[in-house]
């Protein structure tokens, strides 16, 4: 027999009370009265017995009932045989690691490896244990699965031999991540346990830096037997001062006074002095320090001075060596296009021409120096690749050209005609007509407008990628543009031909139509003042902007890009590594496919160059690239800067159950007694003791009454 409660088994011993009660010598219960005692001498009375129990029934029978009171407190159960020994438990310790770029931090990858051994010392003889790292992905290194089939021994050797193989990467954290990644163990384990009560504590080895990204866990429901026991490392203390916004793809400009960066002092930082540096590849100053005071806890914009191009990273100094404290940067000249207008050399009045609006438009694009080159419409010699003009504006005349350009445009070239002309006659109307089918494959019937005060532009497409930047309700006001004279487009039904806009009498006024990898775009109307109001409106410059970039052919490459992320690199790339914080050397030539950037580092990228395809039925999408080198900016992600330790109360909210480690013998103690608590619920042999002190107290006041009674006739 078992007791689930026993410690109150001590009130046991409060039997001593009713035997202490019996052992009371009693009083006498009357006076006998005697004449006069006047001639008796006096003596002292004399002990003729010793105190005696003098009822032996009632004293066990109350003695019983405060045995059998405890007993009851107690809660008594039989032990089964399946007590007898301890069940086999489906207990697993999953250790998370940290590999994130803030691991490399001061000693914290040294403490997160004693975390580790403590954790394996810790582990019962008949526990599973595996280990999974993470940083913007988690990565098994052990399974739970294997290590079923393994020994203890074997387990914690091949765990102690892989963490000393590990180094911390350069990625970002995603703790969300790494605890799915523990959920799905979880359910392994569960698979292998054949129904019965898995557990599984998750060790998560951290910095627990406060810009961890828990996204992944906001809608999680966390089994009962799932426990997540932390284990923070600790960084020493100094001045953290590390940039929070930075645009890393620096344009060098001749007339720049400097860069704006954003800058943030950690609330914990002792110092508020600082300097920025800007290096060369050796590692060498380029320009004299910047110094920057900034208060603990602050975030500012500095202004930078712009470096030469011999700068390839920016420097923070503080009082000791941070792993964030270089930002590498792409400095490179602009990248110069030009965009053709095709116009009339006849023509005399400058205003009236597209040119005198086009020349006067700010296309400083991105890093782009664009110029806009005129062309005579007699001028017959092929038209620029797309990547040397992306864009040719055409008046309603056209051009003599007409065969290479519709080349042109299968190659991806884009293309505006602007119709500013008036019809004047039928011929004209035709031979409008016929040029346009000519480069589209698509006919278009053109009339002139009607006669009437003005039109305006109604229906806009603001789903398309030319209008989508008007979609606001505080700039999709169309209706302050009137146009004096305009051409309207007459569609067939199913024409290949998309409306973008119409006149506020319902006819199509702006049109597209997709030509091989490019576009060309039909405008009813000029946008001089003599034909409307469209140069002269604040739509005009974005319309524009919008029709280059739609126009500009995508790099394969980016600027800037943060470790971990991958771009697109065709067959051949010739890749070299400028500057890196640590020995990285991708394959060059490269193969083709994504290139992962792996470690912050400067890579100069040269794309080889691919000849244009010659025209055919079917031309293709992919735009011809010329062969051009680029540099590529990589860096850690700035939210690995946030090295504040992260709120617990954020992960508690998120119902996250945290706890501490449970050692083996806990953990069977833990299941011992829940097996108890379930065999005593089941007997409930409490309420039979209940039911017999009922019992033995109404017997006991039976007898005790009848004895008082029968005392007390003997007395009278």
């Amino acid at each position: 027999m078992g007791f689930l409660a026993p410690w109150f088994l001590l009130a046991g011993l409060s039997i001593a009370l009713p035997i202490l009660f019996h052992m009371i010598r009693k009083k006498p219960r009357g006076r006998i009265s005697f004449s006069s005692i006047m001639f008796l001498s006096p003596s002292p009375p004399r002990l003729v017995r010793r105190s005696r129990v003098d009822d032996l029934l009632l004293l066990f029978l109350r003695a019983l009932i405060v045995l059998l009171l405890a007993w009851a407190f107690a809660r008594p159960f039989f032990r089964s045989h399946q007590m007898a020994t301890d069940s086999d438990l489906a207990r697993a310790h999953l250790i998370l690691l940290d590999t994130s770029a803030s691991m490399h931090e001061g000693d914290a990858w040294k403490q997160a490896q004693e975390h580790i051994h403590s954790i394996l010392a810790a582990v019962g003889p008949g526990e599973v244990v595996a280990l999974s790292t993470f940083d913007q992905v988690a990565r098994e290194r052990t399974s739970i699965v294997s290590s079923l089939r393994t020994s203890p021994e074997q387990r914690e050797n091949l765990i102690r031999s892989t963490i000393s193989s590990l180094t911390p990467t350069w990625h970002r954290t995603d703790l969300g991540a790494a605890l799915v990644h523990a959920l799905d163990q979880y359910s392994q384990l569960e698979a292998q346990a054949d129904g019965s009560a898995a557990s599984m504590v998750v060790h998560v080895v951290t910095d627990l830096q406060s810009g961890s990204n828990l996204r992944a866990v906001e809608n999680l429901v966390w089994p009962d037997q799932f426990y997540v026991d932390l284990r923070i490392v600790r960084r020493g203390e100094g001045s953290h001062l590390y940039l929070s916004g930075l645009d890393t793809s620096l344009e060098l400009e001749s007339d720049a006074s400097g860069r704006r960066i954003l800058l943030t002092n950690e609330r914990s930082s002792p110092s508020d002095q600082f300097f920025l540096e800007w290096r060369d590849r050796a590692d060498q100053p380029v320009l004299p320090r910047i110094p920057v005071t900034l208060m603990p806890g602050q975030t500012k914009a500095v202004q930078v001075p712009e470096p030469s191009s011999s700068a390839v990273q920016l420097v923070v100094i503080s009082d000791r060596r941070r792993f964030d404290d270089c930002y590498y940067v792409a400095l490179t000249p602009p990248r110069r296009q030009t965009l053709i207008y095709v116009e009339n050399p006849r023509d005399r009045d400058a205003t009236e021409t597209l040119g005198y609006f086009l020349e006067k438009m700010p296309m400083r694009i991105a890093g782009k120096d664009v110029v806009w080159q005129r062309r005579s419409i007699d001028d017959d010699s092929p038209w620029p690749s797309r990547e040397e003009c992306p864009l040719i504006v055409l008046t309603a005349r056209g051009t003599k050209a007409i065969e290479s350009l519709r080349q042109s445009i299968e190659a991806g070239t884009h293309v505006l005609w602007v119709l500013d002309h008036s019809l004047s006659s039928f011929t004209e109307q035709e031979d409008w007509m016929n040029r346009i089918a000519t480069l589209s494959d698509a006919q278009v019937e053109i009339r002139e407008g009607s006669t009437g005060d003005y039109a305006l532009w109604t229906n806009v497409d603001f789903r398309h990628p030319l209008f989508e930047s008007f979609s606001d309700p505080k700039y999709s006001d169309f209706t302050k543009i009137r146009f004096w004279k305009y051409r309207q487009f007459v569609l067939a039904d199913g024409s290949p031909w998309r409306v973008l806009s119409t006149w506020d009498r319902g006819e199509a006024a702006f049109i597209e139509a997709c030509v091989g990898a490019g576009k060309l775009w039909l405008l009813g109307s000029g946008f001089q003042p003599s034909q409307s109001q469209l140069a002269l409106s604040t739509k005009f410059v974005p319309l524009l902007i919008n029709m280059y970039e739609r126009a500009t052919p995508q790099n394969a490459w980016q600027n800037s890009a943060t470790v971990g992320e991958s771009i697109e690199l065709p067959a051949g790339t010739q890749i070299s590594v400028v500057a890196s914080k640590v020995d990285w050397a991708p394959v060059s030539p490269w193969p083709g496919g994504k290139l992962t950037f792996e470690v912050p580092c400067l890579v100069e990228i040269r794309i080889p160059s691919q000849e244009p395809s010659p025209p055919s039925d079917q031309p293709s999408l992919e735009p011809q690239v010329s062969q051009e080198l680029a540099r590529v900016a990589v860096n850690i992600d700035l939210s690995e800067s946030q090295l504040e330790p992260l709120d617990l109360g954020r992960l508690e909210q998120l119902g996250i159950p945290l706890g501490r480690q449970l050692s083996h013998q806990e953990l069977l103690n833990q299941d011992r007694q829940k097996r108890i608590e379930e065999l005593e619920q089941s007997q409930q042999l409490w309420r039979w003791l209940i039911v017999a002190i009922i019992v033995i107290a109404l017997i006991e006041t039976i007898i005790a009454s009848r004895r008082r009674s029968g005392s007390g006739l003997e007395s009278s």
